[in-house]
Order: structure tokens, then C-alpha cells, then sequence
């Protein structure tokens, strides 16, 4: 069974992008972006929201595309429309999929890999699904934006892993989630 890990980057404040989904302030290249790369090698599967999947559109990606070759992808999302392609490793889940999203984690062999986005992750935390945060924690104040768990209001104790400073500023904590 694999663990699902909430691997982001994230400003001081506590955000994973501004208001429209722009990412600029976050520092984009140095040890800790090619660390992020090498470590994207270790899940097997990636799960993300309909806002993250649309990210990926402004840097070329065209729809129905699987932005992780190596792994299988599941798009969260009510509204999202994907053309039907056999080779592509994408699946569409709607919202009430925790049964869907317990399966795949029990189907597993590596851990899985929450690529996004805020309302995503609030859901999953809520449902206690969330096993690990690896949080790229970027020298930046936002003010406001994307929360790192919207619409979730409760309390979840963690246990920090480890912590990594690197020379431009970044840190990467990693904390396991404690179950209540």
C-alpha cells in the first residue's frame, strides 16, 4: 500500500500560489528544484486537482496529456473534460471518490504523489487520508492566495521527519501526519 505525500512548494505565509494560480515569487531553480526532480522518481502514481492539472496548459501541455510519464495520473475533478486516449495513464474521479482514492492507495506499490491543489489537499487532510508533507518552504511572503489546505478547518498534529536548509533560502521540512 502506498502513502500519499503533499509534496509542495509553499511561501512563509502559508500559500501555494497567488489568487490566480501564478507560482512567480517561488524560486524555480537550485539544488532544491533539481532535489524536487530526482525525488519525483520515487512515486508511482500522482493525484491532482482540475486547477493543477490546468496549470500545466500555459507551459504547452495539451489536454488529455500526461504531465508524468513514469507515473499513473488521476485529475480530481467534476467539470473537467479529457479526451479519451488509451495510452495515457489519466484517469477522471469525481468528487465523492474517496472509495476511488482508498483504492488506489491500497493498489500502490510506491507512494503517491499529491501534486495539488489547495481544495484537493483539504479534502484528503479532512478525510485523514494525507500520510506525509514534504513542504518546500520558499523565502516569500504572499499576503494572500491558495492556502495549503483550503476549506479545512481542523486540528492535525504531525511529527517532523527532517528539515533541510539550502543556500538559497528554501527549507524542506518533512512531517508524517499523526493519526488522532
Amino acid at each position: 500500500m502506498g502513502k500519499l505525500v503533499y509534496h509542495v512548494a509553499v511561501s512563509v505565509d502559508g500559500f501555494i500560489a497567488r489568487q490566480d494560480g501564478s507560482i512567480d515569487g517561488f524560486i524555480m531553480q537550485g539544488e532544491h528544484a533539481d532535489e524536487y526532480a530526482r525525488e519525483l522518481q520515487d512515486y508511482g502514481v500522482s493525484i491532482m486537482g482540475r486547477k493543477t492539472y490546468e496549470f500545466g496548459y500555459q507551459y504547452g501541455m495539451p489536454p488529455g496529456t500526461n504531465p508524468y510519464k513514469h507515473m499513473q495520473t488521476y485529475v480530481i475533478s467534476d467539470s473537467l473534460q479529457l479526451p479519451q486516449d488509451k495510452d495515457l495513464s489519466l484517469h477522471q474521479l469525481g468528487r465523492n471518490s474517496l472509495p476511488d482514492i482508498r483504492q488506489i492507495l491500497e493498489d500502490a506499490q510506491k507512494d503517491v504523489y499529491l501534486c495539488g491543489g489547495s481544495l484537493l489537499a483539504g479534502y484528503l487532510l479532512s478525510h485523514r487520508l494525507i500520510h506525509r508533507l514534504v513542504l518546500k518552504v520558499n523565502p516569500v511572503v504572499l499576503g494572500q492566495g491558495r492556502p495549503l489546505f483550503e476549506n479545512f478547518n481542523s486540528v492535525v498534529n504531525l511529527n517532523l521527519l527532517s528539515a533541510k536548509k539550502y543556500e538559497n533560502g528554501v527549507f524542506k521540512n518533512e512531517y508524517q501526519v499523526l493519526t488522532q
